[in-house]
């Protein structure tokens, strides 16, 4: 996985993927293999090296510092205390400063703006949430609906937003094989099962969004999954680039390594593989400022993600600080 920007955490351990900032960690921090990198500096209780890694900048670390064979950092270190493998050098291109048996003073390196987090968004799903989007309800089946159903309803309806009610398919959507669906405009697909596997796909000759929502329908400001309800899209899936992408669940949102998305994820819990990336772009929910989590008045969707002057007060405008709710795998 790759944050583009600067990471503020309890504790972060980064088994594979990058952070293109600096990260600031209250608790330990662990790397581990050649591909896991931080860009700039690092502070934090501890900082553990493993087959690997790379800082960029300087580690400021008030407890251990643990290098190993092929871990670099290429700024200074101030640590309690500081350790290598035997006859090691060249790991640390800097200077090393160990304060043992005192812990360092305060950290000089600016702490990165600790984030807004926002309240979770229980959006239970009414059609006419949806202003300006027609609604395609998909007849109840105990099957999957997917591939024909969905080009069908863009076919129907031709250069006008959709929105594709298809929580009466007990089988959610599937779209596998090399099935490619080419968008119109604007669509939403809501269901309780995402399964998006093989070398299927979105694709559009037009910068258009897309929303795969599984709707949260209790309102207790928590996330509550549906039972039975599961999200996944496969490492061979595309989505084009010019199509911006909304995953939304209370439930987990699993993503393959290989996948390469431009949009927003807003779940439960979500399972991002290594080689996966997520390139940030504003798409947003009608009726939702996702910046707050607090209800906004009824705006067609199509104005919800519009940038005014103002530069602290929406979306699009925010720079990626940290994530959450994100389990890293190779």
């Amino acid at each position: 996985m790759k944050v583009g920007g600067n990471v503020v955490a309890a504790g972060v351990s980064i088994p594979s993927g990058s952070v293109g900032g600096s990260l600031w960690s209250t608790g330990p921090v662990s790397m581990s293999g050649g591909s896991s990198s931080v860009s700039k500096n690092v502070t934090a209780t501890s900082l553990t090296f493993s087959g690997g890694g790379k800082v960029g900048g300087n580690a400021w670390i008030y407890g251990a510092t643990t290098m190993d064979w092929g871990s670099k950092i290429s700024g200074n270190v101030t640590t309690k205390t500081y350790s290598a493998p035997a006859w090691s050098s060249g790991l640390v291109s800097g200077t090393i400063t160990t304060t043992s048996p005192s812990t360092p003073g305060t950290s000089p390196y600016a702490t990165p703006s600790v984030p807004v987090v926002p309240d979770w968004v229980d959006f239970a799903y009414t059609a006419s949430d949806w202003t300006g989007f027609t609604e395609v309800k998909l007849p109840a089946t105990s099957g999957t609906c997917g591939t024909t159903e969905l080009r069908n309803a863009v076919q129907d309806h031709p250069s006008t937003p959709i929105v594709v009610n298809a929580l009466a398919c007990t089988g959610g959507i599937y779209v596998g094989g090399a099935d490619k669906i080419a968008l119109d405009g604007d669509m939403a697909i809501i269901s309780n099962k995402f399964s998006m596997t093989g070398s299927g796909g979105f694709t559009s000759s037009a910068n258009a969004r897309l929303w795969m929502v599984t709707p949260d329908s209790t309102a207790d400001g928590k996330p509550t999954c549906p039972s039975g309800s599961s999200y996944n899209i496969d490492g061979g899936f595309t989505v084009q680039s010019n199509i911006s992408l909304m995953m939304y669940s209370p439930c987990q949102i699993v993503l393959a390594s290989g996948l390469n998305l431009y949009g927003q994820v807003f779940a439960g819990q979500a399972g991002i593989s290594g080689g996966a990336t997520l390139h940030y772009l504003t798409v947003g929910l009608p009726g939702w400022d996702l910046w707050t989590g607090h209800a906004t008045p009824s705006t067609p969707v199509s104005t919800t993600t519009t940038s005014t002057t103002t530069t602290n007060d929406v979306e699009s405008t925010r720079t990626l600080l940290s994530s959450r709710n994100v389990s890293e795998s190779n």
